[in-house]
């Protein structure tokens, strides 16, 4: 009997079959990518939603209340398939998903945030484990956006089910501009402008859904707003953003300009930071724009370190770029449990720590 109830309890007693689709949380690449998954499986399907960042600790994947992610999904019970986009988690809660869907799971991510070899590590013993670590329903690393990834996997099943009305390719052309802004293609202005016209109402309300585990349909996610927006009226929405794009673009420059002026402060190297960098306090959404902007006006600096979050703990989170081809930016992240992209980078930093990182060598 005992052995029973541990069986039902890991297998999330339910009897419906639900899906569960897990993004980066305030990302439009992941908000796009979870909307995609959430196409591929079909409206009629019962799929779920949860979104969540990197742990700062390098410890596991928590929500928002420090609960472990792997306990919260088997007291939701009845998930029997998940599908990790544009995000991963450490390679142990891998090994404990994968053994709690059967093996029915998906990872696609580009963040390079764990590497291969470890995540084998972790479930090398459990039946099909391996082979599913080398094949395409596992990607790590990529040079790819997570919504690309997805995309090209899921192609026929995500045109199957939008709308008749939607030209299959200006619907790839939206992916395309999706993942050309989160790699960073400049030569791609349209994407630019298209994130700049859809980012701020897409990702308001989600902060306050960090780790919620939610219905698909039902909430006020960035993934329910994409998937909402493809589903209802998508040829005006994209057209309308694409045409209101370039003017919020030059609106949004005159206030990075205005707050670096402001409130950018220029540090050399010291022993916390091996290498002239900028601190500064910047919104989230500005962060990417505004370290283009510094990039340059202070060609003396090499890492760019914007305080976007103080909040009332003992930690502060800091968002890091730095030059193109660097990497300096995940090397300093990493340093604090944090990581990213080699240029675009994130950590969390012990307050006192990061307050003599912003006082030395001014």
């Amino acid at each position: 009997m005992f052995l029973i109830l541990i069986f039902v309890r890991w297998k999330g007693f339910s009897l419906t079959k639900k899906t569960l689709v897990i993004y980066h949380n305030s990302c439009m690449d992941g908000s796009v990518s979870a909307a995609l998954s959430v196409l591929a499986e079909g409206v009629s399907s019962d799929v779920y939603t949860m979104s969540l960042n990197y742990p700062h600790d390098g410890g596991d994947c928590v929500d928002a209340f420090g609960v472990n992610i792997v306990d919260k999904i088997v007291d939701f019970g009845g998930v029997s398939k998940i599908m990790l986009v544009d995000f991963s988690i450490p390679p142990s809660q891998v090994a404990e998903l994968f053994s709690m869907v059967g093996g029915d799971i998906y990872i696609f991510d580009h963040h390079d945030a764990y590497k291969r070899e470890d995540v084998l590590e972790c479930g090398v013993l459990l039946d099909g484990f391996k082979e599913w670590v080398e094949s395409e329903r596992c990607v790590f690393k990529s040079n790819w956006s997570g919504s690309k990834l997805v995309f090209d996997y899921f192609r026929r099943e995500v045109l199957s089910n939008v709308p008749f009305d939607i030209n299959p390719f200006e619907f790839e052309r939206f992916v395309q501009m999706i993942n050309d802004r989160d790699t960073w293609v400049r030569k791609n202005k349209e994407a630019f402008s298209f994130h700049e016209a859809v980012s701020g109402d897409v990702l308001q309300d989600e902060r306050a859904l960090l780790g919620e585990i939610v219905r698909a349909d039902e909430s006020s996610s960035g993934c329910f707003k994409i998937t909402e927006k493809i589903k209802n009226g998508f040829n005006d929405w994209f057209k309308r953003s694409l045409d209101i794009g370039d003017a919020l673009v030059l609106y949004r420059d005159d206030i990075i300009v205005n707050l670096v002026k402001l409130f950018a402060v220029v540090h050399d190297k010291n022993d916390l930071v091996p290498c002239g960098y900028v601190t500064m306090d910047c919104p989230r959404s500005l962060v990417d724009e505004t370290s283009e902007y510094m990039r340059s006006v202070f060609p003396q600096s090499s890492l760019f370190l914007f305080l976007v979050e103080k909040g009332g703990s003992d930690y502060m989170a800091v968002s890091v770029r730095s030059r193109n081809g660097t990497s300096l930016a995940r090397n300093f992240a990493r340093r604090f449990n944090g990581g990213g992209h080699p240029d675009a980078a994130g950590c969390y930093i012990e307050r006192s720590v990061y307050e003599c990182i912003t006082k030395l060598a001014m």
